[in-house]
């Protein structure tokens, strides 16, 4: 009985306003895989010139990399990568269901922010120019653009980092005392 619990049972690691987050595994992959929205597959053939399916299937049990469920159904799929102990690259791809709900995803946004920054005090985002509604959801969530980049391919990304505004940074080198 525990196999199948395991196998149909997501590990809800995260819940918020009918909301969940869990491990990103196998159970999901075709399920988020048949509801990509046009925008994310557009990116990945345009941008980054990569078979959807494939990133997908290469994410499948790897650490920090959730699915954002509503009503069990995927909205997103979010991943966190480390740079450093401090600073982690926060990523995300949508499905169709998201764009019916959200308004919902929107509403537990800054939950989620918060629940990521429980891994990392800065959160740094890249995103294409081109996508308009993640640049200004980023910039709702108290992201900060921090540069905009030309790619040699002419692709350009806006990049944004966000600080965990509940967190006293004692890490950051500004904050420390000056010796004489």
């Amino acid at each position: 009985m525990m196999a199948i619990k395991s196998c149909i049972m997501d590990n809800i690691l995260f819940k918020s306003r009918g909301i969940t987050i869990a491990p990103f595994s196998r159970k999901h992959l075709l399920p988020v895989f048949d509801d990509i929205c046009e925008e994310n597959k557009t990116e990945f053939s345009d941008l980054y010139e990569q078979d959807i399916f494939e990133a997908l299937l290469s994410a499948v049990d790897q650490p920090d990399i959730f699915v954002v469920n509503y009503k069990n159904k995927p909205m997103a799929l979010m991943g966190l990568q480390g740079i450093d102990s401090q600073n982690g690259m926060l990523w995300s791809l949508f499905t169709n269901h998201f764009k019916e709900n959200k308004t919902k995803f929107y509403r537990v946004s800054p939950d989620l922010i918060d629940f990521y920054h429980t891994h990392y005090y800065q959160l740094h985002v890249n995103t294409w120019v081109r996508n308009k509604g993640i640049i200004q959801w980023l910039a709702w969530l108290g992201f900060n653009i921090e540069q905009i980049e030309d790619t040699e391919e002419n692709k350009t990304f806006v990049h944004f980092v966000r600080c965990n505004p509940n967190r006293k940074n004692v890490y950051a080198l500004s904050s420390r005392p000056v010796m004489h």
